[in-house]
């Protein structure tokens, strides 16, 4: 089977790239359409076919001005593709999932919308553009033939063929139990790197804190947060690296930040990959309390929930005994990952049989 995945951003994609591996790898063919922001194109050679339909625009909010030409470039290039009958297409996002939807309703094909994050709620759209986004945002799920979800608290709209995929990692110690000999008093901080991701309230304690070190690994979306980050002494800074490298550099790490900004609702709902990539290193994943899914974190026993501005709160991260703590924490989150979150059992056990369950109805 040859899938087509189509995303508004680069096959680095971190997602994207899981699934390129975990499909490749049971003999499936992948192809990607997206959209390379940063005018790099960036290649991954696992892909048959790698189409950059769009370039340049960069990040953050002024990238709403191109997403019309995006999505009319997207629009045009499916409706013109001769292949497109032959391939398993799922979009990802709103920007993606609704050229495809009237390329794919125009060619009498269906495909599979994933939504990681609801675009009605990315920005802070005036209350009538939000909702007229909401209407064709169901529209477009009603028409998927399979609604993928990152996180059951994201399921924000009914839909029968739905299934849950987890922004779970690959097992980078591939099943075995792990060794802390290498922990220290390092705290990672990874991804989109923004003051609307707790970058002042991490650099206020690392400055508070001049024995801990910070591991930052990423793309910084605003200047202010670059400064920032810059101005510490006790910090080790990259910005991207393959998955699997920034793992290996983690294994010194006793905790990973998933901070949000919770005025932006987007953001209470965020379903971040690095809950599972602690979980999955076996260290404590550090959240804020408004952030939804802290509950499940603090009732799993699998992480540290502060508030989102740093104050008080955040003294257990000082505490000199919080790397012993942060193993303890850690093997439980572990355990967890292994029974329930490896992305590729995920991939064969609900995703490969609900595509052939909507594919023979």
């Amino acid at each position: 089977m040859e899938f087509l995945f189509i995303k508004g951003s680069s096959p680095r994609d971190v997602r994207i790239s899981k699934y390129v591996s975990c499909l490749s790898s049971i003999g499936h063919e992948i192809s990607y359409w997206g959209w390379d922001r940063s005018s790099q194109k960036p290649i991954d050679e696992r892909l048959k076919e790698c189409r950059f339909v769009f370039s340049g625009g960069g990040f953050g909010r002024k990238t709403l001005f191109f997403y019309p030409i995006w999505i009319f470039k997207l629009f045009f290039c499916l409706l013109c593709d001769s292949k497109l009958g032959e391939r398993e297409i799922i979009a990802v996002n709103f920007d993606a999932a609704l050229p495809t939807c009237l390329a794919c309703l125009i060619r009498r094909k269906k495909f599979t919308y994933e939504i990681l994050d609801e675009f009605a709620l990315s920005y802070n759209f005036p209350g009538i553009l939000k909702c007229v986004i909401r209407v064709i945002d169901h529209w477009i799920i009603r028409r998927a033939k399979l609604l993928i979800h990152v996180d059951h608290n994201r399921i924000t709209y009914a839909k029968d063929a739905c299934v849950v995929i987890e922004n779970a990692p690959e097992d980078y110690w591939q099943g075995k139990e792990r060794g802390y000999d290498a922990i220290g008093r390092i705290f990672a901080v990874t991804g989109s790197l923004s003051m609307g991701r707790g970058i002042g309230s991490i650099c206020k304690f690392a400055e508070a804190c001049p024995d801990v070190s910070l591991l930052v690994v990423g793309r910084f979306v605003d200047e202010k947060a670059k400064r920032c980050v810059s101005s510490l002494k006790n910090v080790i800074c990259h910005e991207y690296i393959k998955q699997k490298d920034l793992f290996g550099m983690m294994e010194k790490c006793c905790g990973v930040f998933s901070l949000y900004d919770p005025s932006l609702e987007i953001n209470r709902l965020a379903a971040s990959n690095k809950v599972y990539d602690a979980m999955m290193m076996g260290i404590p994943v550090i959240t804020n309390k408004e952030v939804l899914n802290a509950e499940y974190i603090a009732k799993n026993g699998i992480g540290i929930v502060l508030d989102y501005n740093y104050n008080d709160t955040w003294k257990i991260l000082a505490n000199k005994d919080f790397v012993n703590q942060a193993i303890a924490i850690g093997r439980v989150g572990r355990k967890l990952y292994l029974e329930k979150f490896q992305f590729k059992a995920m991939v064969e056990q609900r995703l490969l049989p609900a595509l052939q369950n909507v594919k023979a109805k």
